[in-house]
This record gives structure tokens, sequence and C-alpha cells, in this order.
């Protein structure tokens, strides 16, 4: 380590390797979190079902003054169950279109009884205004049943993907999420051949290389910790600014799930790099006393 043309080189190996092992893990836990399942399981957590449908009542009941029809012709039939399907059907197409780049046009699940009931409703005004049932008149009643599907798609789409889809960025994201997988194993890859040829630069004395891999490793740890550890005990993402409910309970379900599990990597990065400085630093003094000739007095 005293030699100026190993000590330069291991120190820029050691920098790369902080950049490289923060990069691998951060892109090895989206591997792991952004999955459907998580996804799903999210839903399940968060009672996403149960707050959309919340949402959509009242949206229902507030749109009766300027619609006419009630708000119970809708909300009886859409059910927490049924925006858990919804919800459901809008992550598992959006992942194929993320997946197989697919155009994202998802279809939700048929509500057999909240198409009857909004059919019976205009029925019945028809019948009380003697109206005609005329082509007009069944148009009315198909559009306001897609109107319903649509809302209830606004509603439950909670990651926004459709959003998404129209400003084009989930097109971007599949180029992303297709790659994580080689970004990683690339990002390990390099680790691995930077160390071998860390062992190699201090080949006399490889000892020295836990000394660098350990640094880098509690360096890589430290860098993880500190903003995740920040980030959750101000619990930053609740400052987010999302209107509806189900959409702000995802994203930042989402967010939180990832920091609080990029800091238990982060923790386990510094906890291996503590240990290999500490054998480095039992390695070495070993190395001392042996380096220490006995001394002889004479007579």
């Amino acid at each position: 380590m005293n030699k100026l043309s190993s000590y330069i080189p291991s120190l820029i190996i050691s920098v790369l390797l902080v950049l490289l092992t923060v990069g691998s893990s951060a892109a090895l836990l989206v591997d792991i979190n952004i999955t459907k399942e998580k996804a799903f399981e999210l839903i399940e957590e968060k009672n996403l079902g149960e707050v959309a449908q919340a949402e959509i009542s009242k949206y229902y009941y507030k749109k009766y003054n300027s619609s006419g029809i009630p708000a119970e012709v809708y909300v009886r039939y859409i059910t927490p169950e049924y925006m858990v399907d919804c919800e459901r059907e809008c992550i598992e197409h959006g992942f194929y279109s993320v997946e197989y780049d697919d155009v994202f046009d998802v279809r939700l699940p048929k509500n057999q009884k909240l198409e009857e009931s909004i059919s019976a409703f205009f029925s019945e005004y028809a019948s009380k205004e003697g109206y005609k049932k005329d082509s007009n008149y069944f148009k009315k009643v198909e559009d306001s049943i897609d109107n319903a599907y649509n809302t209830v798609k606004s509603y439950s789409d909670v990651f926004k993907l459709s959003a998404l889809n129209e400003h084009k960025v989930l097109r971007k994201l599949t180029k992303l999420y297709k790659a994580k997988n080689l970004l990683t194993i690339a990002c390990i890859g390099i680790e691995v051949l930077l160390i071998a040829i860390l062992i190699l630069i201090n080949r006399k004395n490889k000892a020295v290389t836990l000394y660098w891999t350990g640094i880098s490793a509690v360096i890589a740890g430290l860098a993880g910790c500190i903003p995740s550890i920040c980030l959750l005990a101000s619990n930053y993402y609740d400052s987010f600014s999302i209107k509806q409910p189900a959409v702000f309970m995802a994203y930042t379900g989402v967010m939180y799930q990832l920091t609080r599990g990029f800091l238990a990597v982060s923790v386990a990065i510094t906890i291996v790099g503590v240990c290999m400085l500490v054998i480095y630093g039992i390695c070495h003094d070993k190395d001392k006393k042996q380096d220490v000739k006995p001394t002889t007095f004479g007579n």
C-alpha cells in the first residue's frame, strides 16, 4: 500500500466498486420488487379496492346534480371486490405491455349487474317520460355504460399506466425493464472483474485486497443507508401531491417498499465491508508480528 504504483490504481478501482455496488443493488431491488405479483400484494395490503370504491362513490354522488342519474344506479354494483378485479386487470395488462412492447388497452371485467342497472334506469325513465326507445335511446344507454366502464378504469388504474402510455413514457420504461436483468448481471460481472484486477495489482500482498474491497463496501453501504434513513424518518413520500387516494397509496407504497429494501441491502453491504476490514486488520497484525525479528543481547 506504500507503493504509489499500486495505491493509485487500487484507489481508482475502489471508487468504481462503490459506484457499481450501489448501481447493482438498485438494479437488483428493482428486479425483485417491480413485478406484478408485488403490485397485487400491495393492492391487498393497502385495501386499494375499498379506497377506489369509496372515491368512485363520491364521484357519482357529486355527479348526480349534473347528470340526474342517482348514484345508487352505479355504486350498488361497483363493489370493492370488483374494483380489485379491475385493478389487477390494469396491472396485468400493464406488465404485459411492458414485457411484450404491446399497446396498453386494458379491457375491464364485465359487470353484468352494473349494465342491467343502467339499462333499467333508462328504461324506467323513458317509460315515465314517454320517450320512444329508438336508436337514439339505445345509443344513450350504450354510451352511459361505456362511460361507466371508463370511469371505473380511471379509478382502478392506480398506477396511472394509461396516462404513462398516452405520454409515451410506458414505451421508454419498456426498454429499461427489458434491460434490467442485463444491467444487473453486467454490474456484478464488472465488479468481479475489478476485484480480480485488484488482486493482481496487490499480488505481493493479497490481504490488501480485503482493505480496498472492504472500504468500497462500507462507503457504498453508507451511501445507501444515509439517504434511505432520511427518506424513511421524514416520511418524505407522504408529501407527494397526488389527488386520488388510491393512486397516492399505490405510488408511495412502492417507493417506501423500495427504500426499505435498499436500506436493508445497504446495511448488509456495510456489515460485509466492516467484516472485511476486521479480517484485513487481523491479517495485517500477523504480518507485522512475523516481520519483527527477535533481538539478541550480548554479555
